[in-house]
């Protein structure tokens, strides 16, 4: 097996079973195809189903565990799996670890890692210390420094927004290239040899994604093995959209919440490509069943309800969600239903149609800058803007057609800035001269805004925070 290497072992949870079980059937609709097999037709099972609610996403097996495994290896090897390494020692020239998960436990999935590694440690303090350890092939270590920053920025802040971290460890491994491109387990994750530990950053304006990739990771310890998701449809936006959206406010506050237009525009534009290439309808996000809906899109529409809501808002919604759900080890279990009822108990009546456009429909803008122009007030420094934009949204009903939003009220940005600068690190720097919130109807708006600085483009949702056909136009040149 490519699993069993004699330096880089990784066995996941797959333990015999009785019977035959199809979630383990090729998934992919193109390599099916290629091997004359028929579509594969997901179960959708409603968010009422009282067998979907009462039964883990992990499997129909899966509960709450307590984790208890000792893993012998060669002498020159390290074993690596989930819980807290309570005890190590050698024997007939092998090495032994053991490894505990209790009080409260650990939901599924689980695995074992094995290969000669190095590890570089570190630690944080929250209401008590959390030890940080990478293991990682001794040449492979050119980004360790990125990846130790994100668990040491994402752990105090995903604790004090949601609760304390649970256990007194968290570990990412490197594995081999046989291995799964990334894992998340209890206390650990993974990422393939060629998935990162490489990566040849050269430019200080190079987006780290290894920090987004780990920052997004870690908030699965809340968002997958807290809070583990039922097998409703659209359950999975708990574990992916969550720790996505996550990722994103870790990108904002490490860049500044004027310089990641780029990353939430990555969201949309999968989104954007995607959509219209499915072969079956598309499911609004309360009840997302593809990868793109669960992940990217639901980052980006959780990002957008920050943005209306407030920081503070947005994690005490989720702390509560949190709290409700955590550790359960009885039924009802977490669904995506439930998440979208916590958050609209912390949304004013005033931003209900963002929720509702976001949540329960298929929900697209077409804004643009239609004209800008400025000029010298005659003070100094001073300028006057005129901006026109023209503003809509559509509705994507059963059948795929559009349904205009006529009755369209929406918050949107309008964004003056200046020219960009570059940081001290040499990143690209947005400079806002203005950036306020308007609410819009549907047509075409005019604007004049006074500004200290000379500005040079103008836009309407300038950083991309809502999902719109077109957002190229959104900016414009002066």
């Amino acid at each position: 097996s490519a699993n069993i290497l004699r330096n880089g072992t990784f066995i996941g949870s797959g333990l015999p079973g009785l019977g035959y079980d199809d979630d383990d059937e090729i998934y992919s609709p193109y390599v099916r195809k290629k091997n004359g097999l028929p579509p594969k037709e997901d179960e959708e099972i409603a968010q009422n189903d009282p067998l979907g609610m009462s039964t883990l996403k992990a499997g129909k097996s899966a509960d709450l565990m307590n984790f208890d495994i000792t893993i012998s290896t060669s002498g020159d090897q390290t074993a690596i799996a989930p819980g807290d390494l309570v005890e190590e020692w050698k024997n007939d020239g092998r090495n032994y670890f053991h490894y505990v998960k209790s009080q409260p436990g650990m939901y599924n999935p689980f695995g074992f890692i094995s290969a000669r590694y190095v590890v570089r440690k570190d630690s944080v303090q929250l209401d008590h210390k959390v030890n940080i350890n990478i293991y990682f092939d001794p040449e492979h270590n050119a980004n360790i420094n990125r990846f130790m920053q994100a668990f040491k920025d994402g752990l105090p802040y995903y604790s004090a927004a949601y609760g304390s971290y649970p256990s007194k460890n968290i570990s990412l491994v490197e594995t081999s290239i046989y291995g799964p491109w990334e894992t998340s387990m209890t206390t650990m994750g993974t990422l393939k040899e060629r998935n990162s530990w490489d990566a040849d950053f050269t430019r200080a304006d190079q987006y780290d994604y290894l920090y987004s990739d780990a920052t997004r990771m870690l908030a699965q310890q809340w968002w997958r093995f807290q809070v583990a998701p039922n097998n409703t449809v659209g359950s999975l936006v708990i574990p992916e959209g969550l720790s996505s959206y996550d990722a994103l406010v870790m990108a904002e506050k490490r860049y500044g919440k004027n310089n990641i237009k780029s990353i939430l525009q990555d969201q949309v534009w999968v989104y954007l490509f995607v959509r219209p290439r499915l072969e079956h309808k598309e499911h609004p996000l309360v009840k997302a069943n593809e990868w793109f809906e669960w992940s990217g899109k639901a980052a980006l529409v959780l990002y957008g309800l920050r943005d209306l809501i407030g920081e503070d808002s947005m994690n005490v919604a989720l702390r509560d969600f949190r709290n409700a759900y955590a550790f359960k080890t009885d039924p009802p279990f977490a669904g995506t239903n439930n998440l979208f009822e916590y958050l609209q108990k912390h949304v004013p009546d005033s931003l209900q149609y963002y929720l509702t456009d976001t949540w329960q429909k298929i929900t697209l803008y077409d804004n643009k800058v239609i004209e800008a122009r400025s000029e010298p007030t005659g003070k100094k420094d001073e300028y006057k803007v005129t901006i026109k934009v023209d503003v809509g949204k559509v509705w994507i009903d059963d059948k795929g057609n559009d349904v205009v939003a006529k009755s369209m009220n929406d918050y949107m940005d309008i964004g003056i800035f200046a020219a960009d600068s570059k940081s001290k690190e040499g990143r690209p720097q947005t400079n806002p001269l203005y950036l306020s919130k308007y609410k819009f109807t549907a047509g075409h708006h005019s604007l004049q805004i006074i500004v200290k600085g000379k500005p040079v483009r103008v836009g309407i949702d300038p950083y991309a925070k809502l999902i719109d056909r077109q957002p190229n136009d959104n900016m414009k040149e002066l």
